[in-house]
């Protein structure tokens, strides 16, 4: 088995995991209606703060018209607001509202209860395993969640690949 093998099979699991962690929980993002795009904007205020209407766009990986009208809807669901930039009056920030911050949160708790649940079932050897694996995982993780420069490319990635 090579360590190619090994990389995609925890991919797959992984996927499988985070399948049944949006299937499982109790406090979900879509009661309050809002679609995945909506959601995915919502988080992206909460966790990256305040933010021009075309940073949101680009760290959503939509356009800038798309932005604007997610931005929109959640202002009107009460869950984001619109400020003024204080630096460039002429442009518009848009940050999560404390209902928006909350509900974020209760969406984050009630996954990692989930998780907890499943963690509890798991025996002690297992569970000595899943930390060692994510100290592991987490130790070559770039900080902040980015992919920067830190990610292992060619030889580099090959080397790392090699010494499993």
């Amino acid at each position: 088995m090579t360590a190619h093998h090994d990389v995609d099979c925890c991919l797959t699991l992984f996927a499988r995991v985070v399948s049944a962690l949006h299937r499982s929980g109790d406090v979900d993002w879509h009661r309050g209606d809002l679609t995945m795009a909506q959601f995915r904007a919502l988080l992206a205020l909460v966790h990256r703060g305040p933010m021009s209407i075309g940073r949101l766009a680009a760290e959503l990986g939509v356009r800038l018209p798309t932005a604007s009208v997610l931005v929109e809807r959640l202002v009107r669901r009460g869950l984001a607001e619109r400020q003024e930039d204080a630096d460039d009056r002429r442009r518009t920030l848009a940050r999560a509202s404390g209902a928006g911050e909350e509900l974020v949160v209760r969406w984050q708790q009630g996954r990692r209860e989930v998780l907890r649940g499943w963690m509890c079932r798991m025996d002690a050897v297992s569970l000595a395993h899943l930390m060692r694996g994510l100290e592991a995982l987490a130790a070559v993780a770039p900080a902040g969640g980015s992919c920067g420069a830190q990610v292992p490319t060619g030889m580099e990635r090959t080397q790392t690949l090699d010494e499993c």
